[in-house]
């Protein structure tokens, strides 16, 4: 069965609190140490927690994560800080993307009402009581579906146009054919040799 999504936000519980961080952060060690066995790369984590007075690292050598820390303080500030993020950078990128999802989804729904309208109008229903951005709006669908339906022939001609000119190319590949005139004798189904 799948876990529950758990919501991202802060425990107020003080014990339920310091129970999460224990077990998260054992499994944060534990996957630390699986992708650098697994990928073979380079990887260490230190996490501070407020209830302990030494930070826990992984690997549990201290010069191991001295040594991988002050390799990556040698690099260029541009490449330590190439996929950082901090919590109002996250928060960002999270709310520009629900941005993005609310207009596109907007936007499905006001074509859905559209569709409906056209539908309805279809189906005999008068536009008099429609207002002018709704009608704008039906407007709008109906010439981007008149458009959709011009590229589709235009695409159909095409291939059309391909399949004929590949028929065409095909034929004039044959070997010529000699022509002979039904009306002769040996094209005759009553003409019979020997017959005068």
């Amino acid at each position: 069965m799948a876990r529950k999504k758990v919501r991202l936000a802060w425990i107020v519980n003080d014990s339920t609190r310091r129970m999460t961080l224990k077990k998260r952060k054992k499994g944060l060690m534990k996957k630390v140490e699986e992708i650098s066995i697994l990928c073979d790369v380079k990887a260490c984590a230190v996490v501070y927690d407020p209830h302990d007075q030494q930070p826990e690292i992984w690997p549990a050598s201290p010069d191991a994560t001295k040594h991988m820390l002050e390799h990556f303080k040698s690099k260029p500030e541009c490449e330590q800080t190439h996929k950082m993020m901090n919590q109002e950078t996250f928060l960002q990128q999270r709310v520009a993307k629900m941005t993005r999802q609310l207009h596109r989804l907007t936007m499905d729904n006001r074509e859905a009402e559209m569709r409906a309208l056209v539908l309805e109008g279809l189906a005999g229903r008068g536009f008099e009581d429609v207002g002018l951005e709704d009608a704008t709006g039906v407007i709008a669908l109906i010439e981007s579906k008149m458009k959709e339906i011009g590229e589709k022939i235009e695409e159909e001609r095409k291939r059309l146009a391909r399949q004929q000119h590949s028929v065409t190319e095909m034929m004039s590949s044959w070997p010529e054919v000699l022509y002979v005139d039904p009306n002769t004798p040996w094209h005759d189904p009553f003409f019979h040799f020997g017959d005068e």
